[in-house]
């Protein structure tokens, strides 16, 4: 991304927790706090907080450098 590049960005990270265990693949969905969730995932420029990439629905139980790896910042 031309606009961050040679710069600073910052990532961040939330658990969106589920109200259940899903049915299917369920126990992928359990997080280290113990709840079933989805992963939300921010990475923006700190000195103007512009949105520059996200991403959403990744598995509680993932990690956030792996969540991060399936960014477009991190595959560009």
């Amino acid at each position: 991304c031309l606009l961050w590049r040679n710069g600073v960005f910052v990532v961040d990270g939330s658990a969106i927790n589920l109200f259940a265990k899903p049915g299917l693949y369920g126990e992928t969905f359990y997080d280290q706090k113990l709840n079933y969730s989805l992963n939300c995932q921010l990475v923006i420029m700190p000195h103007n907080l512009l949105i520059v990439d996200y991403t959403l629905g990744q598995l509680g139980s993932f990690h956030n450098m792996y969540t991060f790896q399936n960014t477009c910042i991190a595959k560009n």
